[in-house]
């Protein structure tokens, strides 16, 4: 018998296959359900825990817009190739790099924005935990 001749069965065999895969990837998350309590969160007591809690702020800040900087701009590429000369789409990938170039800045201000608290903060330089 050929398989792509008979589609019932192509159908089925698909929908077992997809029930093995599902199957294999939701059952081992049943196994690891059980997790210890989290830690209940600390209060900020001093300017070096708010620094440090800024500083991981301030780092997914920077992480994310520079992920979203780089997406941006491959979205604004692939505008612009598949443009084929209309003047909205490469008008629009334009204004999506402006868009990226500004997450650029958003990112930079991110990475620099716990070291100029803290100097205003007048803590000393060498203790900056990011």
């Amino acid at each position: 018998m050929v398989i792509g001749k008979n589609k019932k069965g192509v159908a089925k065999a698909n929908m077992i296959m997809t029930a093995l895969l599902l199957m294999l990837v939701v059952l081992p998350s049943f196994i690891f359900a059980q997790t210890t309590p989290a830690k209940p969160p600390r209060s900020i007591t001093s300017i070096g825990q708010f620094v440090t809690a800024l500083c991981t702020v301030m780092n997914w800040l920077y992480t994310f817009f520079l992920v979203l900087s780089v997406l941006m701009i491959l979205w604004a590429a692939f505008l612009y190739v598949t443009s084929a000369g209309s003047d909205e789409k490469i008008k629009q990938a334009k204004q999506t790099i402006v868009y990226a170039v500004i997450a650029i800045i958003v990112a930079a201000i991110a990475a620099g924005l716990p070291n100029i608290i803290e100097t205003l903060l007048s803590a000393p330089a060498s203790k900056i935990p990011c």
